[in-house]
């Protein structure tokens, strides 16, 4: 399990837009989030990831495999009794995960996880050969706090309030520009 504080690090300036985005990056011996099985037989799976890189993911939300699993990645949350919860897709973060190459493994059909030399000491035991899987840990390396929360309440504003909030907006940079002028 891994918490967030709820005070995001300094801003970093995206190039590609106006806003500057709230960047942590997060240690890299941080805890194993979730696990992914990458299958090392080509006739099964058409991906294959080089083991000697990070095999990397971003979500908005908690990752796709773990989403129904009690949350793994906490954030600060002073309504809440114990003072965490569960991130969401409405907090406005983008989080990256590397995964890291950890081990040869056989998954058996009932969700049994083998390593090699249980796999190996039960295909001599039985003759038949076992599907063998790389297993890839993922960690929380980088999370970007960005103004979702901000834009999803402004998407739901009326047309006339957008109106309203232009004019304003137009209104106080005139005012700004006369006043320098004076």
């Amino acid at each position: 399990m891994l918490i967030l504080k709820s005070e995001p690090p300094e801003a970093v300036q995206d190039p590609k837009r106006l806003e500057k985005f709230l960047v942590q990056a997060m240690p890299p011996d941080g805890p194993v989030i979730y696990r992914k099985y990458e299958s090392t037989n080509a006739l099964i799976s058409d991906t294959y990831h080089d083991r000697k890189f990070p095999w990397v993911e971003q979500f908005t939300d908690r990752p796709p495999t773990i989403a129904d699993l009690a949350p793994r990645v906490l954030i600060e949350d002073g309504e809440k009794e114990d003072g965490k919860r569960g991130i969401s897709l409405s907090d406005g973060l983008i989080c990256t995960y590397h995964g890291t190459y950890n081990r040869d493994v056989s998954l058996l059909p009932d969700g049994t996880i083998l390593s090699e030399e249980e796999a190996d000491a039960r295909e001599e035991l039985s003759g038949r050969a076992l599907p063998k899987y790389a297993e890839w840990c993922f960690r929380l390396v980088e999370v970007v706090f960005t103004d979702g929360p901000e834009r999803t309440l402004r998407a739901m504003e009326t047309a006339e309030q957008a109106r309203n909030r232009a004019e304003t907006k137009m209104f106080d940079a005139q005012n700004s520009f006369f006043t320098q002028m004076m």
